[in-house]
């Protein structure tokens, strides 16, 4: 095991105990001692992960713990940490209280998809006012988090559940302060501006904003087991056995997260140890209506490529104005806002806009290495520069609900389009520009049986480019080998609309070619981004039947 190798996930802890729930689901940790420049001890293992298309790996994992309680400790130990091993992804895993209004219950699992720190606040005399700062989790775990299904995080713990039942997973915002909360009245208080709330604890806020203020911005993730419900009860006895089983669940829940294999191997190739690295940049500029400036990336983009692909290690800068103004008008107007709900939910907006930004230059980078190994760099560049439009898009549809109706009206033409149009589809049409569409799902490889699944990914692509009869026909509910959908098709329609949901944790993979992947279609077709109704051909008795590209053009 190197300690030169990537770090694909720092796991910190607030308490020993925590720590060493932890490390006792990870037996062949390394103890690595403190430096000259770190004073903090760490424990450093190699975690076998199965990817969702059967493939399997292993991910380097570093477990710390800080050396104190609150926010203030949590800042510095991620610091110390990310500074250290430049991680990908920095976990907090511990206890917390449970909101019992909210539904949670004792020895339940609270995965956060907000951080909501109080802890600032304006003391006057007609009480304190509170100056929220919001922090969305990572999309990918959060995607991830919300798709590990089945028992085994639980099912195999040593320790022993308090009470006969099953644990539950409770996703919402959890609220962040150096206070420890055992009044019920307390929790009332901050959840009538945030009536979503499923916990409270003391680290998050602190470890969240050491992430987001990092120069090399790793994904941020929090996992509490419930201990307690915040109120009167804290203390008591029927509680407070409840505390060892909370601490396991939290690290076992964290470790099969892991295990599940959410994030790709691809970002984490070892590099050669001893060997000091510097990572490219290409900075992506944005011009009106979310189009690439392609010249100026095509002109950066050679300056970096060697042997004709892009490297592994590459980070990519988006400079997106139109994104940057509407955040920063909804910014302002947060300021100036006294009503307590508008200001929630305009925080929480832009922390989960500027969490998919990070993610989408981060699956942007994936983006060009990975498609460059079986295509060429104008194709990998065509894919990029559609993905980000589509990506924008997507982005700023969701962000630009949350301006004022006194205030400047950003994207009022787009929304009003986009009010017309089938939610589904409306924003592909805008991204692509082509029409009319029709809806095919995808399945990854390791899909044998793709039509035994459950869940699948779906892409929008034009009617008139695939088919899969001697007709040009498109025959549905008929998996097909994704190699008859043309290439072009493929990395400017399929490519980037999957890696849209990865990056909005919507989806845990994208197969950035065609070899091995599945297709078929259900026939939905959809015209000037409004779903078209239409009757398809039959064939005998049977559910498939054949869509006609020529009924369902456009008028």
């Amino acid at each position: 095991m190197s300690t030169n190798s990537p770090t694909d996930f720092v796991i910190v802890t607030a308490l020993e105990e925590e720590r060493d729930a932890v490390l006792s689901l990870t037996p062949s940790a390394r103890k690595i001692n403190p430096s000259p420049e770190d004073v903090r001890v760490y424990y450093v293992d190699d975690v076998s992960t199965q990817f969702p298309d059967g493939s399997s790996g292993t991910y380097k994992v570093v477990i710390t713990c800080q050396l104190g309680m609150g926010r203030v400790e949590a800042a510095g130990c991620v610091g110390d940490a990310i500074r250290r091993w430049q991680p990908r992804y920095v976990l907090l895993v511990g206890i917390a209280g449970g909101i019992a209004d909210a539904g949670v219950a004792l020895g339940d699992v609270l995965v956060s998809d907000q951080i909501v720190d109080y802890e600032i606040q304006k003391l006057t005399t007609s009480g304190p006012q509170v100056r929220y700062s919001v922090y969305g989790a990572d999309s990918r775990l959060l995607g991830a988090a919300q798709n590990l299904s089945g028992r085994i995080w639980w099912e195999r713990m040593a320790q022993k559940r308090p009470v006969p039942g099953s644990p539950n997973r409770c996703v919402g915002p959890i609220a962040s302060g150096d206070k420890v909360v055992a009044v019920k009245g307390i929790l009332e208080r901050y959840r009538r501006v945030w009536p979503k709330l499923i916990g409270f604890e003391m680290e998050g806020g602190g470890a969240a904003s050491a992430c987001f203020k990092s120069a090399a911005r790793p994904g941020f993730f929090m996992i509490r087991g419930v201990s307690d419900l915040a109120d009167e009860a804290k203390d008591a006895r029927k509680t407070s056995r409840w505390r060892a089983y909370a601490r396991e669940i939290a690290a076992s829940y964290a470790l099969e997260l892991i295990r599940s294999g959410p994030v790709s191997m691809a970002e984490s190739a070892e590099l050669t140890e001893h060997i000091s690295v510097s990572i490219p940049v290409l900075t992506l500029r944005i011009k009106d209506w979310f189009d690439i400036d392609e010249l100026d990336l095509l002109r950066s983009a050679f300056s970096l490529v060697r042997d004709f692909k892009f490297p592994e290690h590459l980070k990519v800068k988006l400079d997106a104005p139109d994104f940057q103004m509407l955040a920063a008008v909804i910014r302002e107007q947060q300021k100036r806002q006294t009503d307590p709900h508008i200001v929630s939910d305009q925080l929480g907006a832009l922390a989960t806009a500027d969490g998919r930004i990070a993610n989408l230059e981060t699956c942007c980078a994936r983006l060009l290495a990975n498609v460059t190994r079986t295509y060429n760099v104008q194709r990998a560049l065509k894919c990029c520069s559609r993905f980000v439009r589509h990506s924008l898009l997507y982005i700023i549809k969701h962000l630009a609900r949350y301006q004022l109706a006194n205030g400047p009206n950003l994207f009022h033409d787009f929304l009003e389009t986009m009010h017309d149009l089938d939610p589904t589809v409306g924003v592909v049409w805008l991204a692509y520009q082509a029409s009319p569409l029709v809806e095919i799902k995808v399945a990854g490889p390791g899909s044998r049986y793709p039509e035994q699944l459950k869940e699948f990914s779906t892409a929008f692509v034009p009617l008139n480019r695939i088919s899969n009869d001697c007709f040009g026909g498109l025959l549905a509910n008929f998996w097909e080998e994704a190699e008859y959908i043309p290439e072009d098709v493929w990395l400017e329609y399929v490519v980037p609309q999957m890696a849209l949901g990865v990056t909005i944790g919507y989806d845990s993979y994208c197969p950035w070619t065609r070899e091995s992947s599945m297709y078929c279609t259900e026939g939905h077709v959809f015209v000037d981004g409004v779903k078209l109704e239409y009757e398809p051909t039959p064939i005998g008795s049977s559910m498939s039947f054949l869509v006609d590209p020529f009924s369902c053009s456009e008028e």
